[in-house]
Order: C-alpha cells, then sequence, then structure tokens
C-alpha cells in the first residue's frame, strides 16, 4: 500500500508541476511530503498544508486509504477515498492566468511648431491693356508698371484704283499728280515757294484743292494761286477732322496709368504733339467730339487750355479708386 500510494503521489507531482492554470489568485499543490506521524500532506504555494492521507505501514488494515488521485478539467487535484469520499485539492499547477493588460500610457507632449517660413512675394497681375494712339499694344500691371509689346496690326492701307501718275521736276523731287480735297490737320502756313515765306495761313480742318504732293510738301490752289505746305499736315479724311460741339460737362480720365494731353489730335510722321499729362480720375470738360470711325478724338479744356485725347478713355462719372 505504501509502495504503490508514494509512486500514486510522484506522479501526480510531476502532472502538477506541468500543468498550466487559469487561475492566477487561488493557491496551488506545488508539493507532497511525509510528517513524522506518516500522514501524506499537500503543500500549497501558500505555504499551507493539507493531510490528504496515510503511509504507515502500521496503519490498520480497514483504515481510510487513497482509492485514486486526478486532475479535472479545471486543473484541480481530486483524491478520492477507500471508503467512496473524495476532496478537492485545488488547482495544482504552479503557472497562472496571464494578467489583464495594464492601461496605455499618457501621451507624450507635442513638439513644439517650427519657425513660420518667409512670406513668399505678391504675385503681380494684369490691369489692363490697351492700344495707344501709335497701335502699340500697352499692358499695364496691378503695380502699375507697363510693357510696350510694340504695335500688332500693320495699318490699313488706302484703297485706290491706280497708282498716281508722277513727274520729276528739275530738281529731282518726284510729284505725285493727283487731284484731290484735302483737309487741314492743324493751322499751316501758306508760302509761295517751299520753305518760302508764310503769305496765307490754313486753319484747322480747312478744305483745300490739292493739285500734287511729294513726301515732303503739298501743292495746293487757293483762288487760283498755288501754295506749299508741308504734306504731313494734310489729310483726304474729312472724318478726321471734322469735329462736332458737345454739350460742355466734366468727364474723368479712366486709363489706369493715365494719359497724354496733345496740342493736336494728330500724329504725323511720328510727332505725337503731347502737351502734358493727366492722371486716373483726372478731371476734364469735354468741348467736342470728331466723327472719324477709324481714329475718332475729344477736344477738351484742362487747366484753362485746350487739348484732344482718345474718348474712349473718358467718363461721364468717376472711376472706382485704383
Amino acid at each position: 500500500m505504501t509502495r504503490k500510494l508514494l509512486c500514486l503521489l510522484l506522479a501526480l507531482l510531476t502532472l502538477s508541476l506541468a500543468f498550466l492554470s487559469c487561475r492566477a489568485t487561488a493557491p496551488t499543490v506545488v508539493d507532497f511530503t511525509v510528517d513524522e506521524e506518516g500522514n501524506v500532506l499537500a503543500v500549497y504555494s501558500d505555504g499551507t498544508k493539507k493531510t490528504v492521507g496515510r503511509t504507515n505501514a502500521d496503519a490498520p488494515r480497514d483504515g481510510v486509504g487513497i482509492e485514486d488521485a486526478t486532475v479535472n478539467a479545471q486543473g484541480e487535484l481530486i483524491i478520492t477515498y477507500t471508503d467512496g469520499k473524495s476532496v478537492n485539492l485545488g488547482v495544482i499547477a504552479k503557472n497562472g492566468k496571464d494578467g489583464k493588460d495594464g492601461q496605455n500610457g499618457a501621451n507624450g507632449q507635442n513638439g513644439k511648431d517650427g519657425a513660420a517660413g518667409q512670406a513668399g512675394a505678391d504675385g503681380r497681375g494684369i490691369l489692363s491693356v490697351e492700344l495707344n494712339d501709335d497701335g502699340e499694344l500697352i499692358i499695364t500691371y496691378t503695380d502699375r508698371t507697363q510693357k510696350n509689346l510694340g504695335v500688332i496690326s500693320a495699318p490699313k492701307a488706302e484703297e485706290t484704283t491706280q497708282a498716281p501718275e508722277t513727274v520729276t521736276d528739275g530738281n529731282g523731287t518726284l510729284w505725285h499728280l493727283a487731284p484731290a480735297t484735302v483737309y487741314v490737320l492743324e493751322p499751316s502756313n501758306l508760302s509761295l515757294t517751299p520753305d518760302g515765306d508764310a503769305v496765307l495761313q490754313a486753319s484747322h480742318a480747312a478744305a483745300l484743292q490739292r493739285l500734287r504732293y511729294s513726301d515732303t510738301w503739298t501743292v495746293v490752289a487757293h483762288e487760283g494761286i498755288e501754295y506749299y505746305l508741308p504734306t504731313k499736315h494734310v489729310t483726304t479724311d474729312a472724318g478726321h477732322v471734322t469735329f462736332t460741339p458737345a454739350v460742355q460737362h466734366t468727364v474723368y480720365c479712366t486709363a489706369p496709368a493715365g494719359m497724354n494731353l496733345r496740342s493736336s489730335p494728330y500724329i504725323i510722321d511720328g510727332i505725337d504733339n503731347i502737351a502734358t499729362g493727366i492722371g486716373y480720375g483726372g478731371q476734364m470738360t469735354l468741348i467736342a467730339i470728331n466723327n472719324s470711325e477709324e481714329s475718332p478724338w475729344a477736344c477738351v479744356q484742362y487747366n484753362g487750355e485746350l487739348y484732344y485725347c482718345r474718348p474712349r478713355y473718358l467718363s461721364d462719372t468717376p472711376p472706382s479708386a485704383a
């Protein structure tokens, strides 16, 4: 009985040391021992002991012994005695359940923002696009700077049925024989010879009968007498010189970069006749407008003087602030 019981207890002890338990807090059987009186003691993980049987050979044959010892599905050691009784010695495995996960630690502090980068330069847009009096495309930017892109279209060719007849005089001057009515672009002196002294003066828009012309001089007839005046001072376009009086009222400059005011409304051989200028929103008095469809002009009064400018840059109401 004693040897069999010891073998059984040793087997149970080996099993108890290998079994994984799911209870972390209950005391577990960690060893068996026999006291001086022959009692078999179960030793628990918390240091307590419990008598589970006897091994003394002198014990009575009809005494209660251990019939069986098993570990149930929960890892508990069940001792069954010879009298049919049993006792649950609890979980015998050394390992308990895994503990619950601990709480997450607090988030660390955010790092400091880096220094702000240097601000980029403001962009530049286009404020307006205009054609000036010379047919050049002028770009005005939002910073009030301008760029001249030059002439963007060729001048319209005059419609002619045939080239005028030409003759060359004794001085080698080529004359075009082209009788026509011409109109004076600005007050001009009339002389009897080229570069001669003035004997008459033709007023602005006066109609004269042209006989012939060269690149420099035009010959006109007046009361049967031939007179000379510069070719650049006359035109065949009546609408180009005829001004219609307007109801005089205040007008305002709408050109974003301001505009030129001219002593004469015509650009002749590159002479632009610019007399002064006026800024954006500047005030003038409208006097008259000519009826040319191709090149309209306005006559205005500014600081007590008469000047000429393009009507498209005039408004009856003050423009918005720039």
